[in-house]
């Protein structure tokens, strides 16, 4: 099959999405698909290049500021200027795609995708990475409005085939776009080729928690770090290091108004092939959306702490992901019951005390994620849902 990609962001932009789109085509590669990605330009990158078989075209963007609804985010920008429409009209022509697939669903390439999917008869897809939503309740209803009417409207109408990668999204989509057609529990799998850190050592407390992704208001730690203060009463040693960018100032007061300077660490921004080492000498791992209508999350950052067999505490239901994807509570991970600082300060404190607990979810957790969390079995299914959709649009 001739597959585009399409997204914003994608490497060299260090963020998740970016990752995932670039890990997918390259699995896509690897089973003998042509696989081409819209993207936008990066200095010192070529507007045309073939990366590891990938076809990538880079189209100009116009960088917009830093604002407080799209909290900070630094890779907000322009793409769909008129030259870059045809641009990519003349991609798809002469690449013969047959299939787009939208990576992302909070930038202003998805018009383009929805409108040239409508124009050549393609089948659309698309897979929500980030959910558009904000903590503030005056820029959250700005932003629904948006989704419900020019997302629904201008893109989602046109939609073949969502991809959700966890039960959470698929109610998100059906909540905002009324979507009747068809969406599939496809979750984000693991990449296991860059090398495993030295394995834990169970028998050991280091007294160290990791939270990783970018500080902003939604992932703001809140939770966590009041419970830390809560925590280090008991163990006074105890660290929680926070691994990302720092797009909020309120991380930062909180923690100084507890006196926690000494026990959470911020290690700022880190390349993506860097992240896992701020995994070893840890006990256990997690991170909560906090403040918005759709919170509860497991994150690609835990599936991939969970995948060093450390067990990670998170606010997900049993079968998270679906039927396919069996993900259990006390099983796979420790489930977030309550978000009261104080039943996370006991939580946290007996994965401190209780060794074999550890262990049990660790390993229980690793052993999902190389089992269940792998290309093979995504691109299976995606495989098998790009057929259905190429089947629809014969016939």
């Amino acid at each position: 099959m001739k597959i585009c990609l399409v997204n914003n962001l994608f490497p060299p932009i260090n963020t998740g999405t970016a990752y995932y789109t670039y890990n997918l085509a390259l699995n896509l590669v690897k089973r003998g698909h042509k696989v081409i990605v819209i993207t936008n330009s990066v200095n010192g990158k070529k507007y045309f290049e073939i990366e590891e078989g990938i076809r990538v075209y880079r189209l100009p963007a116009i960088k917009l500021p830093r604002l407080k609804l799209w909290m900070g985010f630094s890779n907000f920008s322009f793409t769909l200027t008129p030259k870059n429409i045809k641009k990519i009209n003349s991609i798809l022509v002469k690449e013969e795609v047959q299939i787009i697939h939208q990576c992302n669903t909070i930038f202003d390439l998805v018009f383009a995708s929805s409108y040239f999917a409508h124009k050549l008869n393609l089948p659309l897809f698309a897979i929500v990475t980030t959910m558009i939503q904000h903590p503030d309740k005056f820029y959250n209803r700005i932003l629904e409005i948006f989704d419900k009417t020019i997302i629904k409207y201008l893109f989602s109408k046109n939609v073949h085939t969502y991809i959700a990668w966890d039960k959470e999204t698929l109610r998100y989509i059906k909540d905002r776009y009324d979507f009747k057609g068809d969406i599939r529990i496809i979750t984000c799998p693991l990449s296991f080729d860059r090398g495993k850190n030295s394995k834990p050592n169970y028998k050991k407390t280091y007294y160290n928690m990791v939270s990783i992704g970018h500080i902003s208001k939604f992932k703001d730690r809140e939770e966590f770090i009041k419970a830390w203060s809560i925590v280090v009463k008991k163990f006074p040693q105890a660290k929680l290091k926070i691994v990302g960018a720092n797009f909020s100032d309120d991380t930062r007061n909180l923690i100084k108004k507890l006196k926690l300077e000494d026990n959470i660490i911020f290690t700022g921004e880190v390349q993506h092939d860097d992240v896992l080492k701020f995994v070893e000498n840890v006990d256990f791992g997690g991170m909560l959306m906090s403040h918005v209508p759709y919170g509860k999350c497991v994150g690609v950052a835990n599936l991939e702490i969970m995948g060093e067999g450390i067990p990670v505490i998170i606010d997900a239901d049993d079968d998270f992901f679906g039927d396919k994807f069996p993900f259990k509570s006390g099983e796979h991970f420790v489930k977030v019951e309550s978000r009261d600082p104080r039943w996370l300060a006991g939580k946290f404190i007996q994965l401190f005390e209780e060794n074999e607990l550890r262990e049990k979810i660790g390993k229980s957790g690793e052993k999902f994620t190389e089992e269940i969390l792998t290309w093979d079995k995504i691109i299976d299914e995606l495989e098998v849902a790009y057929n259905a959709a190429l089947n629809n649009v014969i016939d």
